[in-house]
């Protein structure tokens, strides 16, 4: 049995328009955040420009138009990401940013379940309860009180200040993300799992191994968005 649809876990296992005001001359980037099927402005929204290193360099929130303007440091590639109350995580595609000047975006939230103690409020089907019973169904739990493999719980991730899927890793033993790409960009290898070094893991997504789309040249924040992903498993063999 799967996850509902857009929850997710994650295994791995070792393979032996409106007017823009004039601003001051610099960097930046501008644009409306709105719903992705109605194209309604969401208004406070927070936005962050993220950097290759996955650093946080700008924020702002939307206004009642949806408009958000983020100065930036200088040239580089950037992600903006926007985040608002009872809507799942976006993100736009990637900015690249050359000389002075203002890039234009346009950035679509779709709605999600929210949870508040005492009132439940659905949508799209996408209820986290049902998550978690399914994850028991299939021996998740169980395999943690094993201690077979490490895992990231729900509760982990949902308090992680991650911002794309691939950043669940770092720390984790003997994983290795690849730091030298950009964050949303990243693999991950297990570290001297064979006698001859590092290689490369299988990745399940819903028991359903995604390496052929990795190779593809798509990449697992992308197949895999964070607010997408229920919990994490990483086992050896």
């Amino acid at each position: 049995m799967g996850l509902p649809t857009g929850l997710r876990a994650v295994v791995l296992a070792a393979a032996m328009l409106l007017p823009f005001a004039a601003t001051a001359a610099g960097q930046s980037v501008r644009g409306i955040l709105s719903e992705a099927e109605t194209e309604v402005p969401i208004e406070l929204a927070t936005v962050d420009a993220i950097a290759h290193s996955g650093e946080v360099v700008s924020s702002a929130l939307t206004d009642v138009n949806g408009f958000f303007d983020l100065v930036l440091p200088g040239d580089g590639e950037y992600v903006v990401r926007a985040t608002a109350f009872g809507y799942q995580t976006g993100r736009s595609e990637v900015i690249h940013i050359v000389d002075d000047g203002a890039q234009i975006v346009y950035v679509n939230l779709r709605p999600a379940p929210v949870e508040i103690e005492g009132l439940a409020v659905e949508a799209r089907g996408d209820e986290l309860s049902g998550g978690r019973a399914s994850l028991t169904e299939q021996g998740f739990y169980e395999r943690v009180l094993e201690g077979r493999g490490q895992f990231l719980l729900p509760g982990q991730i949902a308090a992680s200040d991650a911002m794309f899927t691939a950043q669940l890793f770092d720390g984790m033993d003997h994983v290795l993300p690849n730091y030298s790409a950009a964050v949303w960009e990243r693999s991950v290898r297990f570290i001297a799992a064979t006698a001859r070094g590092n290689c490369t893991p299988r990745i399940f997504v819903d028991g359903l191994r995604i390496g052929m789309l990795l190779g593809g040249g798509n990449y697992l924040s992308d197949i895999v968005p964070i607010d997408e992903v229920l919990a994490v498993e990483v086992f050896w063999g």
